[in-house]
């Protein structure tokens, strides 16, 4: 059977983590997330993002 992965890539984002994984819930057999900022300069909008996504178990985190 096929199954829909979801992958994300979020950073400085926790006002809307919360409703974008609970969407992919819906919707995806696997979900991949990815909190990460793409540059050094990004670093200053580190928030919450992780520690949000960290409370849904379907999530499976990547380290980057």
């Amino acid at each position: 059977m096929k199954k829909i992965l979801g992958l994300i890539c979020a950073w400085g984002v926790e006002d809307w983590i919360t409703p974008c994984l609970k969407q992919a819930e819906k919707f995806c057999d696997e979900i991949f997330l990815c909190v990460s900022s793409h540059s050094k300069q990004l670093d200053v909008f580190e928030d919450n993002t992780l520690e949000i996504a960290k409370q849904f178990k379907k999530i499976k985190i990547i380290k980057n």
